[in-house]
């Protein structure tokens, strides 16, 4: 960057916190002292009082370069302020929330183009499928509306955005965040885009075509989209660095070529720039999740994200499975439990294999002896169309089951999709692959539907992607 660079404070940061050991959850998760300043508990030290220091001086650095900033976050169950307690009432709470939002946002106010309002609200793996913070259990999920309104009255021009972690896929958190900002619309709540927060790994992450339509049903609600703390975690995919280095290459150019392809999808920003101060290189470990490496360097990363930039598109190489059309019947494949038949599938060109008669969510579709074509480790992309029958809300998955030599078999999941009585819906996923060791044995399995749901499976495909 050119200009004049501050003296001291935040922009300078680096150099005098990088060794400090990490203390916190939340200091793990999020990386120095610049990359949470304007969060709630760093800002109000103390009930009464706010140290602004660190959130103006980025904020006169960027205005001087001409550079947009987006606050990041009014509402997060972490790294809220020490005095913020259980010991509170309701009533005390709510007005500490409204005051936060207001102060900050006086203080701010034509100066921060957007604002995380609220973020990771949503849990699905909890009673209630919301997070079960102190401000749910005290406030109930009203407070997420009481948010977005309070700080529309403070700044009527600033765009307020919802941010949500592992919503990037269609699949069942992604669906109840889409049905809760739905109805905050419907009832008039001022949100004016969402965030997918984008922390993946090289070793599954979102196919392109998931992720253009996940943002494209955001978007048909009236929203912008941003993916808004893209990195990439490597260590999950077994192999060598360069390896995992170039696959991490093609996943951020798949990404952010999503989003160029996208109208509504208007902001790509990283979680950090280089591997050096990474949140998720905890301890020194090579997870090595963003653009830069630890001695400032591009990496493959950045010539991917520059050709999602330019629009250009990974390389899809052929099918690498048998008979993924059925045009042969079902050779090649079995049914890992029920009935297997193969004929022309209903409401759509071309053949499906459909398994009736199952009495496990475990039984479906398979096909063995992949150790020969997958032997590459990718990256790969996969897609198949699927059709259930009985009851909608039915859930679908795709996995790899691996067996390497001296080990027990895992499971790699490839994607999960809810799917709708009747119709035929994509579920598809990129993914690497890696092995510690020897491959003995890799098997494909679509599987899922309730016991005595019949599961209908069509153009089954996996394919290698490669850089342009």
């Amino acid at each position: 960057m050119r200009g004049k660079r501050p003296r001291s404070g935040c922009i300078r940061a680096g150099r005098r916190w990088r060794n400090r050991r990490r203390r916190r959850r939340w200091w793990n998760r999020r990386p120095g002292r610049c990359g949470w300043s304007l969060k709630w508990g760093p800002l109000a030290t103390t009930a009464d009082s706010y140290a602004w220091a660190d959130a103006d001086e980025i904020v006169a650095f960027a205005e001087e370069h001409e550079q947009a900033i987006k606050g990041h976050t009014f509402v997060w169950h972490q790294q809220t302020p020490s005095w913020l307690n259980e010991d509170m009432s309701a009533d005390e709470l709510r007005a500490a929330l409204k005051s936060h939002i207001e102060t900050t946002l006086a203080r701010y106010r034509g100066r921060i183009r957007a604002w995380d309002v609220v973020n990771e609200a949503v849990d699905i793996n909890s009673g209630s499928k919301y997070t079960e913070s102190i401000f749910w259990r005290k406030l109930g999920p009203t407070y997420i509306e009481d948010a977005f309104r309070w700080a529309r009255a403070a700044d009527p021009d600033v765009l307020l955005f919802y941010n949500e972690v592992g919503i990037e896929r269609i699949g069942p958190k992604s669906d109840f965040t889409y049905e809760m900002i739905r109805d905050l619309l419907a009832r008039g709540v001022p949100i004016d885009g969402i965030g997918f927060q984008s922390h993946i790994s090289i070793h599954r992450y979102p196919a392109e075509s998931n992720l253009r339509a996940n943002i494209r049903r955001f978007a048909d609600l009236g929203l912008k989209v941003n993916i808004s703390e893209l990195d990439a975690r490597t260590l999950l995919l077994p192999g060598t660095r360069d390896s995992r280095w170039q696959a991490q290459r093609v996943a951020f150019q798949q990404i952010v070529g999503a989003c160029v392809a996208e109208p509504a999808c208007e902001a790509v920003t990283f979680w950090g720039f280089t591997d050096k101060h990474s949140w998720i290189n905890d301890d020194g470990d090579p997870d090595d999740a963003l653009l830069y490496d630890r001695e400032y360097v591009a990496k493959p990363a950045y010539e991917g994200t520059l050709d999602g930039l330019r629009g250009l598109r990974s390389v899809v190489g052929d099918n690498v499975l048998e008979n993924g059309d059925f045009a042969s019947g079902d050779a090649s494949w079995a049914a890992t439990g029920g009935e297997l038949s193969v004929g022309a599938a209903r409401e759509r060109e071309g053949a499906a294999a459909c398994v009736s008669g199952r009495t496990e969510a475990s039984h479906g579709l398979r096909q063995e002896a992949l150790v020969e074509p997958l032997s590459a480790g990718g990256p790969f992309t996969f897609s198949s169309w699927i059709r259930v029958g009985g009851a909608s809300g039915q859930t679908v998955n795709a996995a790899l089951t691996i067996t390497e030599e001296g080990q027990a078999p895992r499971d790699l999941s490839l994607a999960t999709i809810v799917a709708a009585d009747g119709r035929w819906i994509e579920l598809a996923g990129n993914f690497g692959l890696g092995f510690d060791a020897a491959p003995a044995a890799v098997e494909l399995k679509l599987y899922g539907p309730s016991a005595d749901v019949e599961l209908c499976v069509a153009d089954v495909k996996i394919q290698p992607l490669s850089a342009r």
